[in-house]
């Protein structure tokens, strides 16, 4: 495993620990990020986020010339797929 992985899955990890309870102010206040930084966070590319985000699978908002996501779409997003998951493995396991 390359050590951006670790970073990335680190980030990752951090963001759905933050869910039930922040580590520190910053990470209970921050409400949208970047399309780029919620790449780094969901550990994909940032052209597969842009896709997640023109196909309107992952919800985000313009603000001047960047787009932005929330971070209740993103955990939306995030259960969203987990619930296809589980799903899948439902219709398989019958």
């Amino acid at each position: 495993m390359r050590s951006s992985d670790t970073i990335e899955r680190t980030e990752y990890e951090r963001l759905m620990r933050s869910r039930q309870e922040p580590e520190s102010a910053a990470d209970a206040e921050w409400v949208s990020k970047p399309v780029p930084e919620i790449a780094v966070l969901l550990g994909v590319s940032v052209r597969f986020a842009w896709q997640l985000v023109a196909d309107g699978r992952l919800r985000s908002f313009k603000l001047g010339t960047r787009r932005f996501v929330r971070r209740v779409d993103l955990l939306e997003f995030v259960d969203g797929l987990a619930a296809e998951e589980l799903e899948l493995r439902e219709r398989v396991a019958a």
